[in-house]
């Protein structure tokens, strides 16, 4: 869900995976077009991890083959409004309208996978090191507890801020609709607040 903390959970599930030496990232691209990131890395037999918030057709597909591993991140659609009018739209109104259905809807597709692990935003940011734990049983990767904590100390609010000033003072910011992304964090220029829910 957007405005929940999908970019710190892609963050962990890329951390892990890279770390076990199962996999990496893919680029991002809009949910129309990732069939052909499918497709152009389908020659390599190790994990891709892909970020999105759309469950297409072929995703689902992939996922009802057992060829695809998720996780997903929720929040009180509250939040999410707030987040988004944050962003730029002022507008509540228009922003209820324009999130409100997408998000259920999205929510309902990604949460009937049976091979999707769900998680609450509130409890995701209150102990970040027991979401590195759940990500890592759900991909069957072994991670103990200090080594866990480690790897969530890598992803505070403060390490992802520094990464956003990072990436601007070194020029790797690129568009991405409205917004400045950096490509290898998945992070933009304005992302993370406070992380504070209500």
């Amino acid at each position: 869900m957007p405005q929940s903390g999908s970019t710190v959970q892609y963050q962990l599930t890329v951390h892990l995976v890279e770390g076990a030496g199962l996999g990496q990232s893919v680029e991002w691209v809009a949910p129309e077009e990732w069939a052909a990131v499918r497709d152009k890395h389908a020659g390599t037999a190790s994990w891709k991890v892909f970020k999105t918030h759309r469950c297409t057709p072929q995703m689902r597909a992939e996922f009802d083959a057992g060829n695809a591993t998720g996780v997903y991140v929720f929040r009180d659609i509250r939040d999410v409004i707030v987040s988004r009018m944050k962003r730029g739209d002022k507008d509540f109104d228009r922003m209820w309208a324009r999130t409100l259905e997408s998000a259920l809807t999205s929510f309902q597709k990604w949460t009937s996978l049976e091979s999707v692990l769900v998680s609450r935003y509130d409890e995701m940011v209150a102990d970040l090191a027991a979401e590195v734990r759940r990500i890592a049983q759900h991909l069957g990767i072994a991670v103990g507890r200090s080594e866990s904590e480690a790897i969530a100390s890598e992803y505070t609010v403060e390490r992802q801020r520094e990464r956003i000033r990072q990436a601007t003072s070194e020029g790797r910011l690129q568009h991405v609709g409205r917004s400045m992304v950096d490509p290898a964090s998945q992070l933009h220029v304005g992302h993370v607040r406070s992380g504070r829910t209500g």
